[in-house]
């Protein structure tokens, strides 16, 4: 336990050992009673502690002796709220990796936080739960791949919650059973509330010898998610289900709902995600009480009495074939509920305007198109989103942006605008920038891109920009100066005319604004054929929370860091010595018979401008990896000392006039990659 500054009482001490013993020597009881008696002092609470577990129901075998040291943990939250949020969680399959986010809709959905609230209050009740429940052992904390926080249950504390419920009767949890049929007949109770049939192998439903129905009228939560063979569910199926409130079909095969669908008055939550062979919907009009819909990645091209569903506030068109006409909208402006929608930003008849958005006084998270920029600007200056991924214009490049809850993204897309450079105003908190095919954009500066007083961009990737030939300028410090204060990643590519990232430009010392790339963490160049030296020691001084750089495919660069002035760039196009835009570079030294192998142990071989007396050691703190792809004319790192305490993973392939690794202090312990 936390002594708090001072030892605790020795009764305490003494009554905290027995309790212990309680836990029969189980290291996960253990540290669940830690974690949630390390702040009690009290004797009083201990000794409740101890009573209460001496007390509990104790069976004969193992298994009860593991349940009575768990449920404490349990019984422990006071707040049963977080108790049902809990149980909820054993709904899914064993060992099951939840998105909490996901989980969070769930719990809005069961009714266990206030659907009336903002998205906002919502998502942080329900992280605020999670958070309680990790801190007490009682769910873990994973993440996948992609670094998505997830949590997992257990499998005891799973088997626990299973017990917990079955005690009370009223739940079916069958989920990754491997299941071909559904449960017969006579394990649909007439008390059952909540039945979880995810992720089996279920073909079809009311088939096989079950009855037209099962007589569950209490039963409010059918789950039945990942049945991915799942093709033909009876007209009859949910007739004699009147109670039913949440229905998860998302991730199953079906090709149409049932009939039925359209008398369940009652549901509220109806989840069809990922139904890739959906076509058809029954008219929903009567569901009045629906809050939540989602047929994202559906073929479903109508649904008849959706303008009737006034108490919707969450809805989910993307990906789906509805998502993609123009004759949805006038429907979706009547939903004047509406906290959550989300739809395709992909092409011209996905766009929508001011006036389609006008009447949504309530909407919270929007993704979609704004095709005109007018319409953009217009929108940017009167909405009020708290999580949005907002696009300009469409071409033929896309990118990919993950659709989180609390994301605020802006994609602008220039290629329709082939003379002239728009004015485009940008929300003044804006996290994520995507910039694509905008032809005549030679440099980024306010007179095109607005940012206001914005200090929240984190991540910026500038694409197919093909006149672009620097992002700003130290004589002109305009977009910089603020908008990149707290920029973490920045990812240019296939910038065919960008000579280098900062223009500095003129005889006498520049200064860049004190802030500028001061929180940036991951830096990626990719087919950027024109540059010749990557980082100035100008630029090098920012860079101090640097972690990952990554340079590929950039046909001219010759160096990474370098103490070298960097190039004039000339903004005038008819006289700035690059040629046209499609002119292609003739280099006397394209032949060289060179060695494709690295020479670490090497001495290197310096030019007279990088004397020893001229070269300086570069400090790269938080560098961790170091990345060099596809490089043909790089012939130097770094010709000096690079302190580096950090690398970790150092990557050359195909840099061909690489004859050597640069010296780092510490000297490079790690494999060199190439």
């Amino acid at each position: 336990m936390r002594s708090l500054g001072r030892s605790p009482p020795i009764e305490v001490l003494k009554v905290a050992k027995s309790v212990a013993k309680e836990c029969a020597g189980l290291p996960l009881g253990l540290v669940i009673l830690g974690r949630s008696m390390s702040e009690v002092e009290d004797i009083t609470d201990w000794n409740h502690v101890l009573k209460e577990l001496q007390n509990s129901r104790v069976g004969r075998d193992d298994m009860e002796r593991v349940f009575k040291v768990l449920r404490f943990s349990y019984d422990y939250l006071t707040d049963t709220v977080e108790q049902q949020c809990f149980l909820y969680c054993a709904l899914y399959p064993e060992d099951y990796r939840i998105e909490r986010e996901e989980l969070i809709d769930k719990f809005v959905d069961e009714g266990l936080i206030d659907r009336t609230k903002s998205l906002k209050a919502k998502f942080d009740e329900g992280h605020t739960i999670l958070n309680k429940l990790q801190n007490n052992c009682l769910l873990e904390c994973v993440e996948d791949e992609t670094g998505v926080p997830k949590v997992k249950m257990h499998d005891l504390f799973r088997d626990m919650a299973i017990k917990i419920q079955n005690e009370s009767g009223g739940i079916m949890i069958k989920a990754k059973m491997r299941l071909e049929e559904i449960p017969q007949d006579g394990e649909w109770s007439e008390d059952l509330e909540k039945v979880s049939l995810m992720s089996n192998n279920i073909r079809e439903i009311n088939r096989s010898g079950t009855s037209t129905s099962p007589r569950c009228p209490n039963l409010s939560t059918l789950l039945l998610r990942n049945n991915i063979y799942l093709k033909l569910i009876s007209d009859s199926f949910f007739l004699d289900m009147p109670s039913l409130s949440i229905l998860d079909l998302s991730f199953t095969s079906i090709d149409r709902l049932p009939n039925s669908i359209s008398e369940l008055v009652n549901l509220t939550t109806l989840l069809l995600a990922s139904c890739y062979s959906l076509t058809y919907l029954p008219p929903l009009g009567k569901l009045q009480a629906l809050w939540r819909l989602d047929i994202s990645g559906t073929e479903i091209t109508e649904i008849e009495g959706l303008e009737m569903l006034v108490n919707l506030r969450w809805l989910n068109i993307y990906g789906s074939s509805l998502g993609q006409r123009k004759s949805v909208i006038p429907m979706i402006s009547k939903l004047i509920n509406l906290q959550f929608l989300s739809r395709d930003w992909h092409s011209e008849a996905m766009s929508v305007t001011v006036d389609d958005l006008q009447g949504l006084k309530k909407l919270e998270y929007f993704t979609g198109n704004l095709y005109d920029i007018d319409q953009f600007n217009a929108y940017v200056s009167t909405m009020k989103l708290k999580s949005y991924i907002l696009r300009s214009g469409c071409g033929e490049f896309d990118v990919l942006v993950d659709k989180l809850a609390h994301i605020k993204c802006v994609v602008l897309d220039g290629s329709k605008f082939s003379h002239g450079l728009p004015v485009i105003k940008l929300p003044k908190d804006v996290e994520q920038l995507y910039i694509l095919q905008f032809p005549e954009w030679r440099c980024l500066h306010s007179d095109v891109l607005f940012f206001g007083s914005s200090t929240s961009l984190r991540s910026c990737e500038i694409s197919r920009c093909s006149k672009l030939r620097y992002l700003f300028s130290v004589n002109c410090p305009c977009f910089c100066c603020n908008s990149l204060q707290k920029l973490e990643s920045l990812k240019l590519a296939y910038l065919k005319r960008l000579h280098v990232l900062c223009k500095e430009g003129g005889s006498a010392p520049t200064l860049l604004p004190t802030k500028i790339f001061s929180r940036l963490t991951h830096l990626q160049l990719s087919h950027c054929h024109k540059l010749r030296r990557l980082l100035t020691s100008s630029l090098l001084s920012y860079l101090k929370n640097l972690e990952i750089l990554t340079v590929e495919y950039c046909d001219l660069l010759e160096e990474i860091f370098s103490i070298a002035a960097t190039e004039v760039v000339d903004d005038d196009d008819n006289g700035d010595g690059y040629g046209d835009d499609d002119d292609d570079d003739d280099d006397d030294d394209d032949n060289d018979d060179v060695d494709d192998d690295l020479d670490v142990e090497g001495s290197p071989g310096m030019d007279e401008e990088y004397s020893s007396t001229n070269l300086t050691t570069i400090n790269l703190p938080r560098l961790k990896i170091l990345k060099l792809l596809e490089l043909p004319k790089l012939n130097s790192v770094y010709r000096g000392v690079m302190v580096c305490e950090t690398l970790q993973v150092f990557t050359i392939h195909w840099c061909q006039r690489l004859k050597e690794i640069p010296q780092t202090v510490p000297p490079f312990a790690g494999r060199v990659i190439f």
